[in-house]
């Protein structure tokens, strides 16, 4: 079973109205107001933490005094040199959310164009994609184990749209551990062709974002479920929203 197909069989149970994209994007869409467009291809994106929800229990136990490798570093020592360059020049401020037992630092985020993917069935295609790395690591110092995978994951989601779809959509990962932190460079689909939407990056612990972690409103808008007690962090992605396309939108997530 590969593994696209152990996530199908997983998500099997979540159910969500036929019509539940066409009757909410359209709202959300008039409430979105975004501002400071940025133009240029290959650069940063500016991200702004909208939201940042933890369970935080800063006044019981140790926490340990973690140094973090630096973005740049992260995405050199996957081999991913022309990314590096850019994190160096990025700027971006990392930011880290102190859960009960873990932390999540986002360390920088980058669009990059002209890199390429292999279709299964076709050619190697160019395409846009938006790129994230992030460090995890336990609150009391004990090493995080590569192997065992990472207890958080990060996820792209759209107000509007079923909140697993850009998991599917071409997501995925590399990284390595140093001193006890797991580091990855992100790698999601173009985000975007979602820029006139409300577009941000949620985390969650587990392995999978079903409905008993993440879930939609009644307004449409993607939220943690009412019963889930995990880790939890929101950051809004500030783009451009000259690049929105509603068309590759549309069909990106008609695939899914």
């Amino acid at each position: 079973m590969t593994f696209k197909d152990k996530y199908k069989e997983e998500l099997s149970d979540i159910r969500f109205a036929e019509n539940f994209e066409e009757n909410t994007v359209e709202i959300l869409r008039a409430a979105h107001r975004k501002d400071d467009l940025m133009s240029h291809n290959k650069r940063p994106l500016k991200v702004a933490v909208l939201v940042i929800v933890a369970i935080l229990a800063l006044s019981v136990g140790a926490y340990a005094v973690i140094s973090l490798l630096s973005a740049s570093q992260v995405a050199e020592g996957v081999g991913e040199k022309e990314l590096a360059v850019l994190f160096e020049e990025s700027g971006f401020e990392p930011v880290t959310v102190k859960g009960e037992v873990y932390s999540l630092t986002f360390m920088g985020t980058a669009l990059g164009e002209d890199f390429y993917s292999y279709e299964e069935d076709g050619p190697m295609v160019s395409e846009n994609r938006t790129y994230a790395v992030w460090a995890v690591y336990r609150n009391d110092g004990e090493a995080l184990d590569q192997m065992a995978g990472s207890p958080i994951q990060v996820i792209p989601v759209v107000d509007g749209y079923r909140p697993d779809i850009l998991f599917s959509a071409g997501m995925s990962a590399s990284g390595y551990s140093k001193d006890g932190v797991l580091y990855y460079l992100f790698e999601y689909t173009d985000l975007e062709v979602f820029a006139n939407e409300h577009v941000k990056l949620m985390a969650f612990e587990g392995m999978f974002p079903t409905n008993n972690i993440i879930t939609a409103n009644s307004k449409g808008e993607i939220v943690y479920a009412e019963n889930y007690n995990g880790f939890k962090a929101v950051f809004e992605l500030d783009l451009d929203e000259s690049k929105a396309d509603p068309e590759a939108a549309a069909e990106l997530m008609s695939q899914f």
